[in-house]
């Protein structure tokens, strides 16, 4: 399209990485064409996107699932082709397995040995997954101050390329507007995650301070207090994109996850394995 329109398409869109990252044109147009063909339809549960994780862990329990939070897998062992069962490595256990499913993402994954593992970091699928880090920071704050930020006009989101806010989301569903919580920063932007880790170690204090000059900039009318709380979170791998170059689509990562290692009985799952959903 162009150095101008593309400069502007750049500035004007709120995820700073899908720019700015190495990664897959056509794995990037594909995820694009399935995220818009689902758009507008409610996405965030009440509670917070981590209820998936905790209604998932409560029926697996109730389904007798035993899970060991503290016990990472150092080592994934054995197999078909050594003639015999899975063996799941931790630090105070071992497990065997007929059949196994792995739902550690692709970041996560890469700190575990043994042959089976091994064999998955080395195909060139595992290899051209793309890692997307972002900063989160969570406000809860005293009054929706942001009601009255701009006269005649409600927020849901703003963003900017002047400060590392990048982008902020405000509740409109009534679940949010009652908790009085924002979303001040959603930040995909490489340098700009770098300042908030590095602010971050700082204390929350200079966090709240430098998201505060932020918004008031946005918003140069309104009268914005202290907030109650400040959650920062820095995810190393939020989502996944493919890498530039890679000659597989989306759908062949799918694929290839059900069946990694021929003629064995193991699965990737997760969104890792999914870049067609890339972000959810």
């Amino acid at each position: 399209v162009g150095t101008e329109q593309y400069q502007f398409l750049t500035d004007v869109f709120r995820f700073r990485g899908d720019f700015a990252y190495p990664i897959s044109a056509k794995g990037y147009l594909q995820f694009l064409d399935e995220d818009w063909d689902v758009c507008c339809t409610p996405s965030y549960p009440v509670g917070g996107m981590s209820e998936f994780i905790k209604r998932m862990e409560q029926r697996a329990v109730q389904a007798g699932v035993r899970i060991y939070k503290s016990q990472p897998v150092l080592e994934i062992t054995g197999g078909r082709a050594r003639g015999g069962r899975y063996v799941i490595t931790t630090p105070n256990y071992t497990a065997t397995a007929n059949r196994l499913v792995i739902g550690v993402d692709a970041a996560g994954f890469k700190y575990i040995g043994g042959n089976i593992a091994e064999q998955i970091k080395a195909q060139p699928q595992f290899q051209d997954l793309l890692p997307v880090k972002v900063a989160v920071v969570t406000q809860f704050w005293p009054n929706s101050w942001w009601d009255s930020a701009i006269p005649g006009k409600t927020l849901s989101r703003a963003w900017t390329t002047e400060h590392c806010l990048n982008f902020i989301e405000i509740p409109s569903d009534d679940y949010g507007k009652a908790l009085k919580v924002t979303r001040s920063v959603y930040d995909d932007d490489m340098r700009c995650v770098e300042f908030w880790e590095t602010t971050a170690k700082r204390g929350v204090s200079a966090v709240e301070e430098e998201i505060k000059r932020g918004l008031q900039y946005l918003f140069p009318a309104a009268t914005i207090p202290n907030p109650l709380k400040t959650d920062v979170q820095i995810w190393p791998a939020a989502w996944y994109f493919l890498k530039a170059g890679s000659p597989f689509s989306n759908e062949d990562i799918g694929v290839w996850a059900l069946n990694p290692i021929p003629n064995e009985f193991v699965s990737m799952v997760g969104e890792s394995y999914n870049p067609q959903r890339s972000t959810w």
